[in-house]
């Protein structure tokens, strides 16, 4: 048997191509179904652990699946915004401990989640680095952020403007960065964290000018005993820093300051379901069970998952057909090969041990660039599908 594998070594070794263009075709064609399992497992898990740490969700009337989106994956496109008197609403219910989401800003791309500290606790988030944000202006970093921009504690980071023509709001914040966040393998990884009065800034609910007594008469637009009203021309602060803290205020009700989401935690599962038969019939918002939409979602997965195993399914039988027609030319090529084992005196079970041997060899080499195409296949492909469910 020894020789025999000698034999089939050499064989392949003297015919290089032909040994090369079938082990990639064989590994190819193995490796799309591994990949498949792998990235939909993958995804599987992570969407149902991210799922499972949030009981519930509180949103204005619309779809389920993008509130689950924007409460879990911060992707609030398309959510009407709640007003805040809602939170302050739902705190006085000691059945559950709710925490505010706003999803309405961004910073370099990322999405920046205004909410409370009680989140950090609630997702399980540990500090890498630094402190968590302590003051107005403040944010925190996740793990991705960080190392995608280079970013430390101490450092700042510009929020995204989207609107530099409009004076009072939606102007890029300078924020300081307080702290850095350890990978978590979540969406949090790819997030700026910072206060809900934060967000509210770059909202333009609130902003911070010079004192009336730094103002030239130029920026004076009028001026009695009991107040001075300051013009258009004063300057806005564009950063929160310890000298201008104290001249930044909100305008407005803080009870209509908008929130996108609330997460809500129930003390247990009997309050839980006692919390929500009392909102049930409140019909200016939504409470979805995140867990529910997001088997939905991987019930999508699954179904492509069929699709392409029903696709790969055809391209084995294909590659099935080419390698007989290759094993048939090879074996006619070698016809002569055979012969002349034949004159040797090598019985027929010999030479039929000698092809098997050849295709074995073939299969054998062919793994480990399964196991490496189905890996890269994997890493590509998992953020392509996640993109698509998500």
């Amino acid at each position: 048997m020894k020789g025999l594998l000698a034999l089939s070594w050499k064989h392949a070794r003297f015919h290089r191509l032909r040994t090369v263009l079938l082990v990639l075709s064989l590994g190819l064609g193995l490796s799309i179904p591994i990949a498949t399992r792998w990235m939909t497992a993958d995804l599987q898990q992570m969407l149902t652990r991210r799922a499972e740490s949030t009981p519930m969700l509180i949103g204005s009337r619309g779809s389920r699946v993008d509130l689950v989106l924007g409460g879990l994956y911060f992707h609030a496109d398309g959510l009407r915004p709640l007003p805040y008197g809602l939170l302050e609403k739902v705190s006085l219910d000691q059945l559950i401990e709710p925490v505010p989401l706003h999803l309405l800003h961004r910073a370099k791309s990322h999405p920046v989640v205004g909410t409370s500290l009680d989140y950090f606790s609630k997702r399980n988030l540990i500090l890498q680095s630094g402190t968590l944000p302590r003051r107005l202006g403040d944010c925190l970093l996740g793990a991705d952020v960080a190392r995608r921009l280079n970013l430390q504690p101490g450092d700042q980071l510009l929020s995204d403007a989207k609107g530099f023509l409009n004076p009072v709001g939606d102007l890029p914040l300078k924020m300081r960065i307080t702290g850095i966040l350890s990978t978590n393998h979540s969406p949090d990884d790819q997030a700026v964290f910072v206060d809900i009065k934060t967000a509210w800034l770059m909202d333009g609910i609130a902003h911070g000018h010079m004192k009336e007594a730094e103002a030239d008469s130029g920026q004076i637009l009028q001026q009695s005993d009991q107040a001075v009203t300051l013009g258009a021309n004063v300057q806005n602060f564009m950063e929160v820093t310890d000298e201008n803290l104290n001249s930044f205020h909100f305008h407005g009700e803080k009870s209509t300051f908008p929130l996108t989401a609330i997460l809500i935690f129930p003390t247990s599962k009997r309050d839980g379901i006692l919390w929500e038969g009392r909102y049930q019939n409140d019909s200016e918002i939504l409470i979805v069970h995140p867990l529910a939409v997001v088997q939905e979602l991987i019930a999508m997965l699954i179904n492509i998952r069929h699709i392409v195993d029903a696709v790969v399914i055809a391209l084995g039988v294909v590659m099935l057909v080419l390698l007989l027609l290759l094993g048939s030319l090879s074996l006619q090529l070698r016809k002569r090969e055979m012969e002349t084992f034949h004159a040797m005196g090598a019985s027929r079970a010999i030479r039929t041990k000698l092809i098997t041997l050849d295709f074995l060899l073939i299969f054998a080499l062919s793994l480990p660039v399964t196991f490496l195409l189905s890996w890269i296949f994997a890493m590509m492909g998992k953020p392509l599908l996640f993109q698509l469910l998500i």
